[in-house]
């Protein structure tokens, strides 16, 4: 399978996640296409152009996601 199957097959999976909202699969996605051997470093401000919201929504789906264990804050 080519990495471009598996980003399909992941992409989908999180679109039929019923536990996350738009914003939150779309933030999702976008950290997924970003990361580097499992880590994504980027700005909200990238992350705001990436899935086309403002800061807030992006903060909260952020938030939601560490919350579910997600994905994690490393810190700078």
């Amino acid at each position: 399978m080519t990495d471009f199957q598996n980003l399909e097959l992941i992409n989908k999976a999180i679109d039929n996640y019923a536990l996350f909202n738009r914003t939150q699969k779309n933030v999702l996605k976008a950290l997924i296409r970003v990361n580097i051997d499992g880590y994504s470093i980027i700005s909200i401000k990238e992350l705001c152009q990436m899935v086309n919201v403002t800061n807030t929504p992006i903060k909260n789906a952020l938030s939601k996601l560490e919350q579910y264990g997600v994905i994690e804050d490393i810190g700078r």
